[in-house]
């Protein structure tokens, strides 16, 4: 069974000391680089402080490359609005590293650097990097900025200062105005821990434990006798709930309880385990695949964790070097499981790995380097199924910097490579339904609001009659990325909505059943958490932007029980 954790931590950058005399660093360049491979950089606004002078106004801008005539010089044109069409925004091509820079003529007194990012995608720009260097190109100041806002003020100490909600325009001359302010202290890790207990506690909900005890109970009668016990204690916890000092007790009863479900009839969850920094970067945006994410440059494994101890987490299989490793595919046997990395050659391929961590191999066999296999899930008779950018296709919109994945098959042994699949677009997340059919999400962009046009399709495993099973002729779900059966309800479907721009592949856990209907919200059975609410079929872009929890890689048990993974509140 798999399942990858989602490890995120509050943003650890640094303290403005707002009573103390500015520091100034003398300097002539402020540079923005985005490290990584298939990344763009887009700005707003960059502006420059010595004093309360915004000298970049009077600078020079250059960057790696335009995309679409949106020149360097447009992040020093004083105007500080976020959407791209406002012609206001710079934006590269996506390349690796890419960087924006202003050349202030002569070095000054810097005081201050305050970076608009663009407005939506605003993601684009985290993991960004800020440089600030004398006129002989010597660093005087480098900042990291894991998760990056709507506005950052860098003040000359190495502290950043995240303002949440933005000034007016008028920002872009004066730099005055008031606004809301988030501050982060150095050394705030060992309090994350408290703060992520508390997170979890503010959703936590005696109602709904409260049902799931009562129908654990009628189902497994035997197994529940102390119902009764259960919930007269979940009643009491009721009280408590918004007691910061309870919040470690009232999970480990919530823990307790939910893991004695029968349906968790195993010891252990496989999962993927990242730190913050690597997740940041792990996941392609909605109209990419794993070839247009980084290669390289995670801090990521393979491991599993004991279901009735959330302490004991081990390493199963850890790459070499930095490399990724992910999208984790259990055999039906559980004796072995297939994943994706990085090659011998550099590209993307399918491995495959022993239970017990040992007996490593690599199954697809490309040599060519701009061929990236991934993705993959096992057939019934062994054969494998993947992703491919074999047939060298690239999304329209974005000039072919994107490259089409699309669904292929091959041997356990990795020959006799057949692709199945021929659209434009991709097709993502195949999985085996419990009729044998293969169950995928595929884009359909021609002649379609390409937005709002990411279908749950059905196919035989050989590629023949592929056919629309949920969204067809629909502007909501946008997408449904990760979508799995509910085992014993051949019509059921569990998946993630999420938009198309805005969050990275996270978004809503739906339930779906394509026995009540298969386009907009008429199949949807609900949407979790949301018990008894109707789901409204929203059209909108960045459809779960600021919707919490954000859940990634749903695994159903049941229609009633689920293993998946939360970011429950924003950080944690």
């Amino acid at each position: 069974m798999k399942k990858t954790t989602w490890i995120t931590a509050v943003l650890t950058i640094g303290l403005c000391g707002g009573l103390l005399a500015e520091k100034t660093v003398k300097s002539r360049f402020v540079r923005v680089e985005i490290p990584g491979e298939g990344r763009y950089l887009s700005l707003s606004e960059v502006q420059v402080f010595s004093g309360a002078e915004n000298v970049a106004l009077k600078g020079t801008a250059s960057q790696s490359s335009d995309y679409g005539g949106s020149a360097a010089g447009r992040a020093i044109d004083g105007n500080t609005s976020g959407e791209y069409r406002d012609k206001t925004i710079t934006h590269t091509a996506q390349s690796a590293n890419p960087w924006w820079e202003v050349d202030l003529g002569s070095e000054k007194a810097i005081s201050k650097v305050v970076v608009w990012n663009r407005d939506p995608l605003g993601e684009r720009l985290d993991g960004c990097r800020i440089l600030i260097l004398a006129a002989n190109r010597m660093e005087k100041l480098k900042v990291d900025v894991p998760k990056t806002g709507r506005q950052m003020q860098i003040a000359m100490d190495g502290s950043v200062e995240m303002v949440a909600s933005p000034a007016p325009k008028a920002v872009a001359q004066t730099g005055k105005a008031a606004k809301k302010k988030t501050k982060v202290a150095k050394g705030s890790e060992k309090d994350s821990g408290a703060s992520g207990l508390q997170a979890h506690l503010a959703v936590f909900d005696p109602d709904a434990l409260a049902r799931a005890i009562r129908d654990m109970a009628a189902t497994w009668p035997e197994r529940f006798k102390d119902a009764p016990e259960l919930l007269a204690k979940t009643e009491k916890l009721r009280a408590l709930k918004d007691d910061p000092s309870k919040a470690e007790g009232i999970l480990a009863f919530q823990r307790e309880v939910l893991t004695r479900n029968p349906l968790l009839d195993f010891d252990k969850l496989l999962l993927v385990r990242r730190d913050e920094k690597s997740f940041k970067k792990c996941l392609p945006s909605n109209w990419q695949s794993n070839s247009s994410i980084p290669k390289t440059g995670y801090n990521n494994d393979i491991a599993t964790l004991s279901i009735r101890n959330p302490n004991k987490l081990e390493t199963l299989y850890r790459p070499a070097g930095d490399a990724f490793v992910g999208d984790v595919d259990l055999h039906f046997s559980a004796n072995k499981m297939l994943f994706s990395s990085i090659g011998e050659n550099g590209a993307w391929q399918v491995f495959e790995l022993g239970a017990d961590g040992e007996n490593v191999r690599q199954v697809t066999q490309t040599k060519e380097e701009n061929i990236n296999n991934y993705d993959s899930c096992y057939l019934p008779d062994d054969r494998i199924l993947f992703t491919s950018t074999a047939p060298m296709v690239a999304v329209p919109c974005v000039n072919g910097n994107s490259p089409v994945a699309t669904l292929h098959s091959v041997r356990p042994d990795g020959s006799a490579m057949r692709q199945l699949c021929f659209d434009q677009e991709h097709s993502w997340n195949p999985q085996v339904m419990a009729d044998g059919r293969i169950l995928y999400l595929r884009w359909e962009y021609t002649d379609l609001p390409h937005s709002n046009s990411r279908i749950l399709f059905t196919m035989n495993p050989d590629g023949t009659s592929q056919r629309a099973i949920y969204g067809s002729n629909s502007f909501w779900p946008n997408s449904c990325f990760y979508a799995r059966p509910v085992p014993g309800h051949p019509a059921q479907i569990a998946g993630i909505v999420t938009g198309h721009h805005g969050n990275r592949r996270t978004g809503e856990l739906v339930l779906f059943d394509t026995s009540k209907g298969y386009m907009e919200a008429d199949g949807v059975v609900q949407r979790i958490p949301g018990y008894g609410k109707k789901v409204e079929a929203k059209v909108a872009d960045r459809l779960a932007n600021g919707s919490y929890p954000l859940f990634l890689h749903p695994y159903p048990l049941s229609d009633k029980y689920f293993l998946v993974s939360a970011e429950i509140q924003q950080g944690h």
